[in-house]
């Protein structure tokens, strides 16, 4: 059932743009057949692919191989999840390095030989053994500085002093290596700082509450705000309102995503958070993901509140203004007292109740008499006190 079901949507998709083929396959959860074997052999080919003792490759991709890296480079940009949730990992690492480095320069050949040298632990040269006592500092220096996607995150959550070292420290060790290894840089401190420059780019990484994501690895999140804006909402209201519960500052949260569980973990000053039941809270990222979908779902529900009382309160406006505006003529045609005689009060308030207030406009609507003139309205909704002449 479920090959047919696979085979029926590509068959059904595929006249579709890539993007929209992608978005249907992962909100279905369902493998892409073509794409899944496509993947898997160019990777095979991925194996013939090494450097040589002065760092030149060995072997060239075939066809497959590059279709294979293409491919996955399209994907990623739409749908990392999904790209890492069909081939796997490891696979997805290594295609992710590939990428890496020709978004840097070099050719899919080059870049695949230099990826399979680093996955291999591979070292070329006293630059590597340099690069790897520089990384902590360079590591250091990254999360002290005090950049964020936008000024609005950081005043909304706060600084968080307790960043993702060891992950981003994982981040650079592996960026760096890569460089060094692709001599497209003459020292490890030129490397470093592409790496680095790499990992501060807002379309790589988001810095939230002072710990690093990568934006791979973040929750896919509905257009109607950005990926930083409903990841530092979600922290807010879940993690963050749990540390509070607790009598824990909300500041002092992060989430770390957890590669094995492709989930999130919160911790409290490095200590993990816990539920109301003793248990170690996980987030993973579908229940993340379900949760912004409920929290757009309110939005929108707000957003058409609001607006239908917007054009309420302009509707009434409207009437209100025309409807004070025939005073006048009310009281020259049927007496100079007659707006007096029908309100019986001197503060105009059954005026108010039954033909000028909101309420009033609300039911005068409903039974389709908005558009007629004040005298029509006082005698269609007479005062229920009327003082005698």
């Amino acid at each position: 059932m479920d090959k047919f079901i696979t085979k029926a949507g590509a068959a059904m998709t595929a006249k579709l743009p890539f993007e929209q083929q992608v978005h249907a396959f992962a909100a279905n959860g369902l493998d892409h057949p073509d794409w899944k074997n496509q993947m898997q052999s160019g990777y095979n080919n991925l194996a013939s692919i090494r450097l040589d003792a002065k760092g030149k490759p060995i072997g060239e991709l075939n066809e497959q191989g590059k279709s294979a890296i293409d491919l996955f480079r399209r994907m990623d940009a739409v749908n990392a999840d999904y790209a890492k949730g069909l081939i796997g990992a490891e696979v997805y690492q290594r295609f992710s390095d590939i990428g890496f480095l020709m978004h840097l320069g070099k050719t899919s050949s080059e870049a695949a030989s230099i990826a399979a040298n680093a996955a291999s632990g591979a070292v070329l040269g006293s630059d590597t053994e340099k690069l790897m006592k520089k990384v902590k500092s360079e590591v250091g220096k990254l999360l002290a500085d005090p950049w964020y996607s936008a000024d609005w995150v950081r005043h909304l959550g706060g600084d968080n002093t307790h960043a993702n070292t060891a992950q981003v420290h994982g981040w650079m060790r592996r960026y760096g290596t890569l460089l060094v290894q692709s001599g497209m840089y003459g020292d490890s401190d030129t490397a470093l700082r592409a790496a680095s420059e790499y990992l501060a780019d807002p379309k790589v990484s988001a810095k939230v509450n002072g710990t690093l994501y990568m934006r791979s690895e973040m929750p896919t999140a509905p257009s109607s705000r950005s990926q930083d804006e409903w990841f530092s909402r979600f922290i807010d209201a879940v993690p963050k309102a749990r540390a509070k519960e607790l009598h824990s500052s909300g500041n002092e949260v992060r989430l770390e995503f957890d590669e094995n569980l492709m989930a999130y973990r919160p911790f409290i000053k490095g200590i993990p958070l816990h539920d109301t039941e003793g248990n170690i809270e996980v987030y993973t990222k579908a229940e993340i993901q379900a949760w912004y979908a409920e929290e757009e779902k309110r939005d929108i529900s707000a957003a058409v509140a609001n607006a239908n009382t917007m054009q309420a309160d302009k509707a009434h406006d409207a009437y209100r203004k025309r409807i004070w505006s025939e005073v006048g003529q009310v009281q020259r045609d049927e007496g100079r007292f007659a707006m007096e005689r029908y309100d019986g009060t001197v503060n105009k308030s059954v005026l108010e109740s039954r033909i000028f207030g909101r309420d009033a406009f609300a039911q005068i609507t409903k039974d389709g008499n908005a558009g007629k003139s004040l005298g029509e309205l006082m005698k269609l909704y007479p005062a229920r006190r009327r003082v005698n002449p």
